[in-house]
């Protein structure tokens, strides 16, 4: 296939995507993975609009910039990063004329709570494009809202904490640059991958958390107040378990279960750029991420996962 064929293709396979999600024609790039999908949009702004070396982040939430950061520390782009007590106008407004875009999460990848509303993510974007900064913000499938999307926004959707899915980023009218490595993946893998995944409606969490009998188990009940959360996952914190533990007597699979306390503790470390919360060593043992579709596809799992929890305790128990 010629290069040129790639590029069409490549082009094609945008445009079907955006029909078929979206019912309408939008400049949307899709990629195998959120990861490739930051990398591709914040590149090739940064080389195309290369007069503006200046850019905005907000690690707050999301590895992804993390991951991004190396690369502008080897390039010495010059960050200007949110404070975590700076409010969003506050630090808009603090941003040099010269800065290409600030990128941003609207929620955490792990917990799933939605640290910025949608009213919020709209003043956002709007108060970015005023200035003629790209807004990039990368939100999960469940949290995309196309009503935020001004001239200036680029929404990258972030796959589903268990597995690893295809992404779509949606771009504003005024994203004029090309993608650097788009067409070069693979197109065909891309198509197949795509059907299906995006969009799917979530199950009521709510619900499912009601059929616990003790509800201090739950990560949310921690706060005074419940925040906003998205709806694909419960989230599990026991002070005196590890959540590998139980994941491993419940044998629940990757695919629709997550535990931090498995993770390197030098990985762990990082976290701490993005997830203050992972400050805590207690916090992070004894939390357990499961899929609603877990739950779905096992009508018992409450009973099983009430039940190991109990057994977990009684072993820890030591009587001389």
């Amino acid at each position: 296939m010629s290069f040129y064929n790639v590029q069409e293709t490549y082009q094609k396979l945008n445009e079907a995507v955006s029909q078929k999600l979206f019912t309408k024609k939008l400049n949307l790039r899709i990629y195998q993975s959120p990861s490739l999908a930051a990398f591709d949009v914040t590149l090739g702004l940064q080389q195309f609009l290369s007069h503006k070396p200046m850019i905005g982040i907000c690690k707050n939430g999301s590895s992804l910039i993390e991951n991004l950061t190396p690369q502008w520390l080897r390039t010495q782009t010059v960050i200007q990063a949110k404070h975590e007590n700076q409010s969003w106008y506050e630090f808009i407004e603090s941003l040099n004329p010269e800065t290409c875009f600030v990128i941003w999460a609207s929620e955490n990848e792990i917990t799933g709570e939605i640290t910025v509303q949608g009213k919020q993510s709209l003043e956002i974007h709007q108060m970015l494009s005023k200035k003629r900064i790209f807004s990039i913000q990368i939100c999960h499938e469940e949290n995309f809202n196309l009503e935020s999307l001004q001239p200036y926004s680029i929404l990258i959707s972030r796959s589903n904490l268990f597995r690893s899915h295809s992404s779509v980023a949606v771009c504003g009218d005024k994203l004029k640059a090309p993608s650097l490595i788009g067409y070069l993946q693979n197109i065909k893998q891309l198509d197949q991958e795509i059907n299906g995944q995006f969009f799917k409606k979530s199950s009521d969490v709510a619900s499912k958390e009601a059929q616990f009998s003790d509800q201090k188990i739950f990560y949310y009940n921690q706060f005074a107040t419940l925040p906003s959360r998205i709806n694909d996952r419960l989230v599990f914190y026991f002070p005196d378990i590890a959540g590998s533990a139980l994941q491993e007597l419940l044998q629940l699979k990757p695919d629709v279960s997550f535990t931090a306390s498995q993770i390197p503790f030098w990985i762990l470390d990082l976290w701490k750029n993005w997830w203050k919360e992972a400050e805590s060593e207690k916090l992070i043992r004894g939390l357990l991420v499961i899929s609603t579709t877990a739950f779905d596809s096992d009508v018992d799992l409450v009973h099983k996962i009430e039940k190991a929890v109990a057994q977990i305790r009684q072993n820890s128990v030591w009587s001389v």
